[in-house]
């Protein structure tokens, strides 16, 4: 907000606070038009973002990355116009040492699915889960969710409500028909979801949400499915 001059701005998907990078993004954009965005996440599938590309003016760098990548990243953003040519030293991976919070999600549970069309979000969502220790696999339609569902099995759904081909009720029934007790969090920005209490072992996530409030509701999740599971066994 300053008249500092900016070309370009670096930021990592998951960040902590109220403000998430994409409302970051899009304000640095609105104040900046035609600033160079470029993001870093790790653990992106290739299917989630094609040839590195977003949306105009966005990039993303995925981790772990060395000095020379991140420099060609950059070259590419900014141009090459009167820039120097610099030797780098041999790459170097940085480390990917994170903190993890203890939660109670078995070593051997099947992955949680993420379906969410906002590449952004998704992102979000899949690294918070992931720094965490959770397997997570990402999906971008409810088809894509159910035939990764049929795949292989799935120990927790998160989806949007609004999807491009269907709604997230309609994925969460079917869902169901393939893993009948499957725990469901519906991500919402104040729409009324009926299933979630027709499905039961449902919850709602309105959003903007925390990262904090999403792990509290999975490792809730987790453990009334656990419940569910050893009341079956009985």
């Amino acid at each position: 907000q300053s008249n500092a001059k900016v070309d370009l701005l670096f930021t990592d998907v998951v960040m902590p606070g109220e403000t998430t990078s994409r409302e970051l993004a899009e304000k640095a954009l609105d104040l900046r038009p035609g600033l160079s965005v470029l993001f870093t996440s790790g653990f992106v599938q290739d299917s989630i973002v094609h040839g590195g590309r977003l949306d105009a003016e966005v990039q993303l760098l995925v981790k772990p990355y060395t000095q020379a990548t991140l420099a060609q990243k950059i070259r590419d953003l900014l141009g090459t116009a009167g820039a120097e040519k610099v030797s780098f030293p041999p790459d170097v991976v940085p480390s990917a040492a994170h903190s993890k919070i203890a939660l109670d999600y078995p070593e051997k549970a099947a992955p949680v699915l993420i379906c969410e069309d906002d590449v952004l979000i998704r992102m979000n969502i899949a690294e918070v889960l992931r720094e965490h220790g959770y397997q997570v696999l990402e999906a971008g339609t409810a088809k894509k969710a159910l035939d990764m569902m049929a795949a292989e099995p799935v120990s927790l759904l998160i989806t949007d409500i609004g999807l491009p081909d269907q709604t997230g009720e309609e994925l969460a029934r079917l869902a169901r028909e393939i893993t009948p007790k499957l725990p469901v969090i519906f991500a919402t920005g104040g729409v009324d979801v009926p299933s979630a209490a027709t499905l039961g072992n449902c919850k709602i996530l309105g959003k903007p949400f925390s990262d904090n409030a999403l792990l509290i509701e999975v490792a809730a999740l987790f453990d009334r499915g656990a419940a569910l599971e050893d009341t079956a066994t009985l």
